[in-house]
């Protein structure tokens, strides 16, 4: 038994001691590794384009969502008190907030960057920036 806790002590101190010699590369010769390890750090900026319809859902006290043209459903943290309008058809740029979670429970959480309204004919009527 004493020569089992002998034998994983010394195993354990040589991964230990191995995983903190692996990188003893000269700093000159891993300067885009560096980099390549900060910009995997750094959140992702996830912006999205968007045409569908606000839409005025009754559940969960009510609130607003935005529902794209494919069926998407996205719940919009930051929409704009004018824009609130069951059935108002629009265009958004928006920021993906997949770390925010809504009690809505309402597809995925978003920040509206731009939002503009559409017409009939899918042209964009008006321009709000910088939500």
């Amino acid at each position: 038994m004493n020569k089992c806790f002998v034998a994983m002590l010394i195993l354990l101190f040589s991964v230990m001691i191995n995983a903190c010699g692996s990188s003893t590369k000269n700093n000159e010769n891993n300067t885009d590794e560096n980099h390549t390890d900060i910009a995997m750090q750094l959140p992702s900026i996830d912006i999205i384009k968007l045409k569908g319809k606000i839409e005025y859902k009754h559940f969960e006290g009510g609130f607003y969502a935005f529902i794209d043209s494919k069926g998407s459903k996205y719940t919009p943290i930051n929409l704009d008190k004018s824009f609130k309008k069951d059935g108002l058809k629009v265009h958004i740029v928006a920021q993906r907030n997949l770390d925010i979670y809504t009690t809505t429970q309402f597809g995925e959480a978003i920040k509206i960057i731009q939002i503009d309204l559409i017409d009939s004919d899918d042209e964009r009527i008006n321009t709000t920036k910088d939500r």
